[in-house]
């Protein structure tokens, strides 16, 4: 898992909580 530099690790797990990760990439 890959994540963008301007997103923290905290968003990153929302993200993945929330089931979006980097679908919207």
């Amino acid at each position: 898992l890959e994540l963008p530099p301007e997103m923290s690790p905290v968003q990153a797990v929302e993200a993945v909580e929330e089931g979006e990760g980097l679908s919207h990439d």
